[in-house]
């Protein structure tokens, strides 16, 4: 399957369309009424549903950011949202637990107590 493919089948199944398509006809996005097959060509998701490149200097530089402000406390989310946040990570069927050892968010690639202790970060399925 082809990247495009997959992106396609994710726009497809986006939890998030409101609108059914027509069988070769266009197909728009609820977030910003573009054509689904225009997305999955350019590999943008507005909804942040298609999975993140692994590994790049870009995400590493992210992911070691998010988890430096999260264990030095400065990430800027108080303890009730961060209790909230993790309430609902917990229930969410994206949390998976990696290496047996700590829960990541299967969207995104983010460790989930990282992500839900910094106050500029989104929940890439929009639970929060």
């Amino acid at each position: 399957m082809s990247a495009f493919e997959h992106y396609l089948a994710i726009c497809s199944k986006c939890p998030f369309r409101q609108r059914s398509c027509a069988d070769n006809g266009p197909c728009a996005c609820t977030a910003d009424g573009a054509d689904i097959r225009e997305h999955a060509k350019e590999g943008h998701c507005p909804q942040n549903l298609y999975p993140v490149p692994r590994n790049t200097a870009a995400t590493i530089a992210h992911g070691v950011a998010g988890i430096a402000k999260a264990v030095t406390g400065t990430g800027g989310a108080d303890d009730e949202l961060i209790k909230q946040r993790m309430s609902i990570c917990a229930k969410c069927e994206h949390n998976i637990l990696s290496l047996g050892l700590i829960y990541r968010c299967d969207l995104c690639g983010c460790l989930t107590w990282a992500k839900a202790r910094n106050l500029s970060e989104n929940c890439p399925a929009g639970k929060w």
